[in-house]
């Protein structure tokens, strides 16, 4: 016992009719590969697939194959003028925060006033904030039919926001006499009004009427 190891057995042969015996074929699912796929017969009826959506039976009126590409010249000047936008609207999120910031330390304004100068550039912070993401993309990444929305939506935005930036010039030369601010010292005001004016009035082109009596409210 000591010098076999215990518990040999034999494997019992199986070459009876009752366990026929098997080849092993490694191969043969590859050369079944192969082969040639049969054909699959042709339909005659009905000629309607009913896995297809209807709308795919549509017959069009138009053949989309038949629309030119834009020239070269053209995708260079649509590149070019994104990143033309792309520059405009980083300076001009970084004008909306600097005008917010210096709305939120000033204070005595007037309610209805104060909150509309307030949320205008608010606004144009988010909106330009998106159209930094838009154009920071391929000019490929979206389908032009959303590209042309997207514009759509921004003129219109950009149309409000100029229209709410007059106003918080025309508050801000009208009525920045009385105005103070959060901090200790008062005289910074000095540089506070003209710099919301100043930023709000470039982005509209709004100018006071010459020889106002009220000109002396802005520094």
């Amino acid at each position: 016992m000591g010098g076999s190891q215990p518990f040999m057995y034999n494997a019992e042969w199986r070459n009876d009719t009752r366990f026929p015996t098997t080849k092993f074929d490694p191969k043969a699912v590859t050369r079944a590969s192969w082969e040639q796929k049969p054909r699959k017969p042709l339909q005659i009826c009905p000629l309607i697939s009913f896995d297809r959506h209807p709308d795919a039976h549509m017959v069009l009126s138009h053949q989309s194959n038949l629309y030119l590409p834009l020239g070269h010249r053209t995708k260079i000047w649509i590149k070019a003028l994104r990143k033309v936008q792309l520059l405009i609207r980083i300076l001009q999120i970084n004008g909306a925060i600097g005008s917010l910031v210096l709305l939120i330390l000033i204070t005595n304004v007037e309610e209805v006033a104060g909150w509309i100068m307030r949320i205008s550039p608010a606004v144009a912070a988010a909106h330009c904030l998106y159209a930094v993401y838009h154009l920071s993309r391929k000019a490929s990444g979206r389908t032009p039919g959303s590209s042309a929305a997207y514009h759509v939506f921004a003129s219109i935005s950009d149309s409000v926001v100029i229209s709410l930036y007059a106003f918080g010039a025309y508050a801000t030369h009208k009525n920045a006499q009385t105005w103070a601010t959060r901090l200790k010292n008062q005289r910074i005001m000095e540089y506070f009004v003209p710099a919301v004016y100043h930023d709000q009035a470039n982005a509209t082109g709004y100018e006071p009427p010459r020889g106002s009596s009220d000109r002396k409210a802005i520094p």
